[in-house]
């Protein structure tokens, strides 16, 4: 499947990751990102032979993936929608994750509990060697958040977007190599794609 090459490369040039034109568009960097993931899947076979340009170049892919989701999330948000289904090619799905807590001073939250719980559900958040339980934790200072004891603490973080990609087993749709960090109007034939390097 021919991927749209301009756009694509526009999208790694950008400095910010923006909305797609049309939210058709995502098929294609759904396409990208199941090559760069190919790409990786590779990479990390062949890294027992080689390790340290195997890494750069996985980052870079990495990087480079990050984007395409990035923009992918962007374009739903900016087109409302929670989940796109694209036949035969994959589906993206936008939800929202709660923001995890990070605890700035263990001790003094580990006694803040001890006076605040019950014996139990102390220990549930906390073990015999005192070491906060994170998941039963979360709960608890999800229900005390507004609770001013805490808030020197432990402070929880902004909610983030998470994008889940899964793309169609069944699909035969597979991208024409070219190399999509390299612009195509500098070039005569795409096939020369791959001969010149653009940083990301």
């Amino acid at each position: 499947m021919i991927v749209n090459k301009k756009k694509i490369f526009d999208i790694l040039q950008s400095p910010d990751a923006e909305p797609l034109e049309s939210d058709i568009e995502i098929e294609d960097l759904i396409l990208v990102i199941q090559d760069i993931d190919s790409k990786l899947s590779f990479l990390d076979r062949l890294k027992k032979e080689r390790t340290k340009a195997i890494s750069e170049e996985a980052a870079k892919l990495l990087l480079k993936k990050d984007r395409f989701k990035e923009v992918i999330s962007k374009t739903l948000e900016e087109f409302k929608h929670k989940a796109l289904n694209f036949p035969g090619v994959g589906r993206v799905t936008s939800k929202t994750t709660s923001g995890k807590w990070e605890v700035i001073d263990e001790d003094g939250l580990i006694r803040m509990l001890k006076e605040e719980l019950d014996d139990d559900e102390f220990s549930e958040v906390v073990t015999q060697k005192q070491v906060l339980v994170k998941k039963a934790l979360n709960k608890v200072l999800d229900a005390m958040s507004s609770s001013d004891k805490i808030t020197d603490l432990a402070d929880k973080g902004k909610e983030d977007q998470s994008l889940m990609i899964t793309f169609d087993k069944k699909g035969t749709k597979k991208i024409e190599a070219f190399e999509y960090d390299n612009d195509p109007d500098d070039l005569d034939d795409y096939d020369s794609l791959e001969n010149k390097e653009v940083d990301f």
